[in-house]
């Protein structure tokens, strides 16, 4: 085990006031991130003399939430990674290799099916174990309009979703998702074991983000963020240190992101577009043409719900509801924000920007642009 634990009591500087703080990029602030202008400016000798504090930091982050789990009497039996396959996942997969023994993966059903293998493939080669769950509820039956409580209530109107409706979607495909990964790991509801997972959670990815906490204990579970001070600049630079490290995916290089969560409700301008341009046959993508014609025709969503088992009375009606939405919700990746749409909050990991960040990579002076493609 790397590092000692961290007193927080000796460093009260009013988080979330970055302005009363005099930033030293060298030597990182344990709750503050350094402002990004900072860390762009210095070289990369500098930069990355800065990483190797920012390990520190993330080994004894790490070693807060082992070191929660011992102070709960809990017996931790695996260390999770969440792992999307992303650029930023992947590379904290490099970084903590040697101490996790499991790949957690959710699967959301709306992804590109190259991550899912990636993934896979990974985990295989580092001889990890692999745990891909999925959630019960379906993608396409929540923007038509079928998810339900067990009373038969309607849980969401329908719809592909804009950002009011990130944190419902996330919740009900990914949260859930990994709840059911305890099951699998054999931690849930447990009074004496846990599991730490890994989590890539930073605070500088967003306001959502601003005080994500590094040990957060939800019940059999320990969440670590070890990163939450670092940058998305901190994590090219050890890319860029440690060459041939960090697990390559085809569809971060070609995305910007994962490629595995594509909901769009936070889609950026084009974004639509680039997943059809490099991805025209993909099946999930496919399904969404299927959707989004299906929603422009009564007809076809009345015999389509009769043929999901609906009495005539609930198909009639549920095609009216979905029929008669505002044409923003018709269309994937093309709503943006509904006023007043706020459906939950935002759950563990998904931010409220969770889509490319093209413009980040640009700027960095590090980062060629072979890199950013």
């Amino acid at each position: 085990m790397r590092g000692q634990p961290l007193n927080d009591s000796a460093f009260d500087f009013g988080f979330g006031l970055p302005d009363e703080i005099d930033h030293d990029p060298l030597d990182p602030h344990l709750e503050v991130p350094t402002p990004l202008s900072l860390v762009l400016r210095l070289t990369r000798p500098d930069r990355e003399r800065r990483l190797e504090r920012l390990i520190e930091i993330a080994w004894m982050r790490y070693q807060q939430a082992r070191d929660a789990a011992k102070d709960a009497g809990k017996d931790i039996v695996t260390v999770g990674l969440m792992f999307s396959g992303g650029k930023d996942s992947s590379t904290i997969a490099a970084l903590f290799r040697d101490e996790f023994d499991t790949i957690i993966h959710a699967d959301t059903g709306t992804g590109i099916e190259a991550t899912r293998q990636f993934v896979k493939d990974t985990a295989e080669a580092w001889g990890k174990r692999l745990v891909i769950s999925k959630s019960d509820d379906d993608y396409f039956d929540m923007i038509l309009g079928l998810v339900r409580t067990k009373a038969g209530e309607h849980v969401y109107r329908g719809g592909f979703p804009g950002s009011g409706a990130h944190g419902f979607v996330q919740q009900r495909l990914k949260e859930r998702a990994n709840d059911k990964s305890r099951h699998t790991l054999g931690i849930a509801n447990s009074h004496t074991k846990c599991a730490i997972w890994i989590a890539g959670r930073r605070r500088a990815e967003s306001n959502a983000r601003a005080d994500v906490p590094h040990v957060d204990i939800d019940g059999s579970v320990f969440w670590s963020s070890p990163l939450t001070v670092w940058h998305k600049a901190d994590l090219v630079t050890l890319r860029l240190a440690r060459p041939g490290e960090v697990p390559d995916n085809a569809v971060a290089r070609t995305l910007g992101m994962s490629g595995e969560c594509g909901c769009l409700a936070n889609a950026h301008e084009g974004e639509r577009a680039m997943w059809f341009d490099k991805y025209p046959n993909e099946p999930f993508l496919q399904k969404v043409l299927w959707a989004e014609a299906l929603m422009q025709d009564w007809g076809a969503l009345h015999a389509y719900y009769l043929s999901r088992g609906l009495t005539e009375a609930d198909a009639v009606a549920t095609a009216h509801r979905i029929y008669g939405l505002d044409e923003r919700f018709k269309h994937w990746g093309l709503v943006g924000f509904i006023e007043g749409d706020d459906l939950s909050p935002m759950g563990r990991l998904c931010g409220k920007d969770c889509g490319p960040d093209p413009l980040l990579d640009l700027m960095d002076p590090l980062t060629g642009l072979e890199h950013v493609a």
